[in-house]
């Protein structure tokens, strides 16, 4: 096996020079290297919700899977806050302007291949356990048989939508996040987010009774996610462990479909 890290070309390495959280603040790179690098060279279709102000993980993307199709769902609004959609298309990112809790949205981006599927899905968006429902049922389909599914920063999820108990956060309500979700796009609209089930939480149900609880979803998205999971993984932040407010062992989440 090529050593990437002798090259300087791991994708820590390419992570730390674009400046992605990925590979600083978070482990990230860690998990996902072992995961992806069999695909490195292969022509996949990659697909990011989120892209921060600078899109830093979408330019780490394209640079390693260099033989690849690298997409963005991101608003395109938050001015300072999200990079510009013109500028992740100079580097080869294809820009999908979406609202992650807008279900037409999710279906449109999903299907942007032209009836091909993605190989890997990521959903570094809203941090929102509504968000991360709705975007895992409608977008789930579009994945392929064996392809992989990654929800990162489940401890900011549980934390804005209120799942914690300790004083630490008890400032962290579902009402105080609602309070400052900023207007979206160009028509200045609000979407509040709802209570939902924890990624955990739903894994759990699954385990007991082979069934997908959500909220949001609907019962054919529920039941479809209930059929089609294969196995998942939680997984540590061992860049921070210090996040965990309940001790919950879980950061990251990754889903590998049948």
């Amino acid at each position: 096996m090529t050593d990437f890290n002798l090259q300087g070309t791991s994708l820590k390495e390419i992570g730390k020079r674009f400046g992605t959280d990925k590979a600083t603040r978070h482990n990230y790179c860690d998990v996902y290297e072992p995961l992806f690098e069999s695909k490195r060279d292969e022509k996949i279709a990659l697909l990011e919700i989120g892209a921060g102000p600078t899109g830093a993980s979408h330019k780490m993307w394209k640079e390693y899977f260099s033989q690849g199709e690298v997409y963005c769902m991101e608003a395109f609004y938050g001015g300072e806050y999200t990079v510009k959609s013109s500028i992740l298309e100079e580097c080869g990112v294809h820009a999908l302007v979406g609202n992650q809790l807008k279900r037409e949205d999710l279906l449109r981006v999903g299907s942007a291949l032209a009836g091909e599927l993605y190989d890997i899905i990521i959903d570094d968006g809203a941090h929102m356990f509504d968000a991360i429902q709705l975007s895992l049922g409608v977008l789930f389909p579009y994945l392929k048989s064996g392809g992989l599914y990654v929800v990162e920063d489940l401890h900011a999820a549980r934390k804005r939508g209120g799942k914690y108990t300790n004083e630490k956060y008890k400032d962290s309500t579902l009402q105080n996040t609602n309070e400052h979700v900023k207007p979206y796009g160009p028509s200045g609209e609000i979407v509040q987010h709802v209570n939902d089930y924890t990624l955990l939480e739903s894994f759990e149900v699954l385990e007991v009774t082979r069934q997908w609880p959500s909220f949001v979803l609907s019962p054919v998205e529920s039941n479809y996610l209930a059929k089609h999971i294969l196995e998942y993984q939680f997984y540590d932040d061992m860049a921070n462990l210090d996040v965990h407010g309940d001790n919950v062992p879980c950061e990251l989440c990754v889903i590998r479909k049948k």
